[in-house]
């Protein structure tokens, strides 16, 4: 290609990258180039994760934390024009606002605890009662 500087695989010359990574895309109809202004500013890259939407919590948790380490280690050893890399997916989109719903119910649960027991104190006047009830209300 004419936009590559007789490059014909990867690597290409830095120089020439831009040109012939979007003539390129253009070329086989590839639509996972964004580009503007004659540069490259987006590449999507899609892969099948080991993990799906409705995996159990723990192993959702423990996919996105391996994933986002070896991010975080590419990103580091990019090139300056690269280095704002990121990984977005659906599947932990959902982990997160399950793990948000956990938060907040545990939250409430703690909240609904120490009402419980202050409106048992306050209502008994009875350090007894406060105690037992708290258990109770604990279990």
């Amino acid at each position: 290609m004419a936009n590559c500087t007789g490059a014909t695989s990867l690597p290409v010359p830095r120089e020439s990258f831009d040109k012939c990574i979007i003539a390129w895309s253009q070329l086989v109809e590839e639509t996972f180039v964004l580009q503007r202004a004659g540069k490259v500013r987006i590449l999507l890259n899609s892969f099948q994760s080991r993990v799906r939407y409705d995996s159990p919590y723990d192993k959702l948790t423990e996919e996105w934390n391996t994933i986002e380490a070896w991010m975080t280690n590419q990103s580091a050893a990019a090139p300056v024009g690269v280095k704002g890399m990121y990984f977005s997916s659906e599947d932990f989109w959902w982990n997160d606002t399950n793990s948000d719903i956990l938060r907040a119910a545990y939250g409430a649960a703690a909240i609904a605890l120490a009402a419980a027991a202050l409106v048992i104190l306050f209502s008994s006047r009875s350090s007894s009662l406060y105690l037992l009830s708290l258990r109770l209300l604990s279990f």
